[in-house]
């Protein structure tokens, strides 16, 4: 087989796979929706939208890795490379640390205002977003 035709096989394989991820999450979704009912689902949608926006916590510090430390390497800077690989992953600790903690935080100090279950809800989305940012 041609590496023509190799591309195209391995192209069709791709695009059969991600659509059938995304009918299976599309699916999913509606027999999650179905299955926790309105209240539970809007809890479970905005703990979801606390772990995406968290990865923002990051302020691009990992763009700028990508971008920096090929970059050092190449130009055989090993020492500024290693530098702005230890200053990323600090930077990375610290506001995972801060974003996860003040979830945590507030789910702590916020027990009176919702149910037990969104609180411990939102101490597992807060240990979620540490490990996360620090994936």
């Amino acid at each position: 087989m041609g590496i023509k035709e190799q591309v195209i096989q391995d192209t069709v394989r791709y695009t059969t796979r991600v659509v059938l991820a995304q009918c299976a999450l599309f699916v999913g979704g509606f027999a999650i929706a179905r299955f926790l009912g309105p209240t539970n689902y809007g809890i479970w949608n905005g703990l979801q939208l606390i772990l995406l926006y968290a990865a923002y916590s990051q302020l691009g510090i990992v763009n700028a890795l990508s971008r920096e430390l090929p970059l050092q390497r190449g130009k055989g800077d090993l020492t500024q490379a290693e530098r702005v690989r230890s200053t990323t992953l600090g930077v990375v600790l610290v506001t995972a640390l801060v974003a996860g903690g003040a979830i945590i935080v507030y789910s702590i100090i916020a027990t009176s205002r919702h149910s037990p279950l969104v609180m411990l809800g939102l101490r597992f989305v807060g240990l979620l977003v540490v490990l996360q940012q620090i994936y």
